[in-house]
């Protein structure tokens, strides 16, 4: 924060419970399949986005996922990895609370169903300060949705049991 004083902060805080199965696929989906568990470099990058959470999962791999899916059977499995995730993403929280400005930080809900597209823009372009170019169309009914979510299917040609 002091080497960008004019930076700005852009966090999309969700809610544990509704981020919490997105993280397990993507554990059985993309961190164990291509080993970084054993890769020295990207387990030390990854266990500073998920904590502990990375060592339990990859010490627990075989009972945790089912080749690229989640074991639907393993909650209690997960039970110990859960908390870590959830320690952890508040333990981040609270480190970027406590070293960011408030008038510097937009804690922006991407994923709140409650606000409206035009809600969401009008918040970050305030926030930002760079209102839309008085050329720029407006969006319309059929513009991309904020935030735009891509299926399984279509980004990765795997489907959902």
């Amino acid at each position: 924060v002091a080497l960008y004083p004019r930076a700005k902060f852009l966090v999309n805080r969700r809610p544990f419970d509704e981020h919490y199965e997105s993280l397990r696929a993507m554990f059985c989906r993309w961190i164990l399949p291509r080993d970084h568990c054993r890769d020295p470099g990207r387990r030390a990058s990854l266990r500073t986005l998920h904590g502990d959470a990375l060592e339990i999962v990859c010490e627990r791999r075989d009972a945790l996922c089912d080749g690229l899916l989640v074991r639907r059977a393993s909650d209690d499995a997960w039970r110990p990895a859960r908390a870590a995730l959830e320690a952890h993403a508040a333990a981040l929280a609270a480190r970027l609370d406590a070293c960011v400005p408030p008038d510097r930080l937009l804690d922006f809900r991407l994923f709140d169903a409650a606000l409206s597209d035009a809600a969401k823009r009008a918040a970050l372009r305030g926030f930002l300060r760079c209102p839309p170019p008085r050329d720029a169309p407006r969006p319309s009914a059929a513009a991309l949705p904020l935030p735009h979510l891509n299926s399984l299917v279509s980004a990765h040609g795997v489907r959902a049991p």
